[in-house]
C-alpha cells in the first residue's frame, strides 16, 4: 500500500515484529541516543531542559538529529511519540527514529526530567573532553594559542561536571 504522496504505509515501512520486547535499562545505550529515546517517549518531560550551543554546533553523530528533535518538542510540547515520527517519516533519519522508538525504556515517569538532564550533563562532558583531546593534539603546552589556553579552561570546568550517571 501507498499513502497519496506515492510513499508507502508506516504498515510496510516499519513491519511488526511479534518478538517481545524487553526493557531497557537507560545505562546501557549510548548517551545521544538514550536522550533521542527519552525525547520521543516522554517529550512533554524533556521539552523545557535547556540546550547548550555547543550541542548545536558540534556534529557528535546523532546531535544534530536530537537538537532538531528537541527544537520540535519545545514548538510543540503537547506532540507525542507518533507525531514525532510522522514529522519525520520519509527522510534519512526515519529509520533510525523508529529503531530508538522501539526501546521500552525501564524509567519511572517522575524519573524523567532528572535523568534527561543526567544524560545532557553527560553528552556534554563528553564534548568538552572530545574538544581538550583535539586542542592537545600534537601540541604542546607552550605552544598553545592564548585563545586556545582560554578554551582549554573553560573545558576542564566542562569536565569536571558530574554526570550522575
Amino acid at each position: 500500500q501507498q499513502n497519496q504522496q506515492g510513499q508507502p504505509s508506516p504498515r510496510e515501512q516499519f513491519p511488526r515484529t511479534d518478538k517481545k520486547q524487553s526493557k531497557t535499562g537507560l545505562n546501557t545505550i549510548p548517551p545521544v541516543r538514550r536522550a533521542i529515546a527519552l525525547m520521543l517517549h516522554f517529550p512533554a518531560e524533556c521539552a523545557d531542559t535547556t540546550i547548550v550551543e555547543d550541542f548545536y554546533n558540534s556534529d557528535h553523530p546523532g546531535l544534530p538529529l536530537f537538537c532538531q528533535i528537541h527544537d520540535f518538542i519545545a514548538q510543540h510540547p503537547e506532540t507525542s511519540l507518533g507525531s514525532i515520527l510522522e514529522h519525520w517519516r520519509g527522510t534519512p533519519e526515519s529509520q533510525h527514529l523508529h529503531k530508538i522508538s522501539q526501546l521500552e525504556l525501564d524509567i519511572l515517569p517522575e524519573d524523567v526530567t532528572s535523568q534527561f538532564e543526567g544524560v545532557i550533563r553527560q553528552i556534554q562532558k563528553m564534548l568538552a573532553d572530545h574538544e581538550w583531546q583535539e586542542l592537545l593534539q600534537n601540541k604542546s603546552p607552550g605552544q598553545l594559542t592564548e585563545g586556545e589556553k582560554k578554551r582549554l579552561q573553560e573545558l576542564q570546568s566542562l569536565r569536571n561536571i558530574k554526570s550522575d550517571n
